[in-house]
């Protein structure tokens, strides 16, 4: 093997460079705080408007009326003093696609995510409040997405016929909440 083809395969297998060519699926930290036991204790704090759909993984709220990102951020993440709710965080296609399934709202619907580009870190990065990362080349992006075609698309959103795409924040959609037993409380700055 040249020189040439070890140094790229050590590029490749560098850690980061599997964000920076979107070779990885969506995966939470794993830490003690978040083994199996403590995720099923968890999700017995989720509030009663909390319900499981068939196929998703965690339990989740539908909220149909129209607001704004941050507004649909904060009403999810208010709903426990712990911080384990707050917008959904798709863990790969077949939760999406359950989510969607579930969806209250006859189509056509869009509906917020919660991922976010965090402008005082990388800006081509999508962080969910988790601390989840939304990899660029993620199965769960729409095809041809994140494109920031209107050049401030730093949050993202779906719909009833489409996956994950970014977009502004001040558009209203509707959204879903998730609780997963996972605190987040991460602050973006936009």
């Amino acid at each position: 093997m040249s020189q040439v083809s070890w140094c790229w395969m050590l590029l490749v297998l560098a850690p980061g460079c599997d964000r920076v060519f979107g070779l990885t699926e969506l995966s939470p930290p794993v830490d003690a705080a978040t083994s199996d036991a403590n995720l099923d204790a968890n999700l017995d704090n989720c509030p009663s408007g909390y319900a499981p759909i068939v196929g998703g993984a965690t339990r989740y709220r539908f909220v149909t009326e129209l607001q704004n990102w941050e507004f649909a951020h904060d009403d999810c993440a208010n709903d426990t003093s712990v911080a384990i709710t707050h917008l959904v965080e798709f863990d790969d296609q077949a939760e999406l696609d359950a989510v969607r399934a579930a969806f209250p709202v006859l189509a056509p619907w869009e509906a917020w995510v919660g991922y976010a580009r965090d402008l005082a870190g990388d800006p081509h990065v999508f962080h969910g409040t988790t601390g989840v990362l939304l990899p660029l080349g993620s199965p769960v992006w729409a095809g041809g997405e994140p494109d920031n075609s209107a050049g401030d698309e730093v949050v993202t959103f779906f719909g009833n016929n489409f996956d994950v795409v970014d977009g502004p924040r001040p558009t209203p959609y509707r959204y879903v909440c998730e609780c997963d037993g996972v605190a987040g409380d991460r602050v973006f700055t936009f």
